[in-house]
């Protein structure tokens, strides 16, 4: 395991390692999520992520959970799966899933 002394050390060995194909960007930005179904004292960790292109591309696919009562992000993602181009995708980790109607 690499020991970084700071944060910019940390940043320049993962830039020197990482490449993405041309014409891809990534971005990543952690926040605290208050779920509103569920009373949490503290903020839960999650990680918006997107990955975007430069230009439109009609060759893209999409994996999705399986839940029956899936959350905005998947009924939305889902629908994206009919068009003819897309640019980029949102990811998120926390709150794809939602529980059942009047379920605890």
């Amino acid at each position: 395991m690499e020991i970084y002394n700071n944060r910019k050390e940390y940043e320049k060995d993962v830039i020197g390692r990482s490449d993405l194909p041309k014409g891809f960007k990534v971005g990543v930005v952690p926040l605290t999520f208050f779920p509103e179904e569920k009373r949490v004292d503290e903020g839960l960790p999650m990680n918006l992520s997107i990955v975007l292109m430069d230009e439109k591309s009609e060759d893209f696919a999409g994996v999705f959970t399986r839940n029956s009562f899936p959350g905005h992000p998947v009924i939305h993602g889902r629908a994206r799966m009919d068009e003819k181009y897309i640019q980029g995708i949102l990811i998120n980790n926390k709150i794809s899933n939602v529980r059942c109607p009047g379920g605890e």
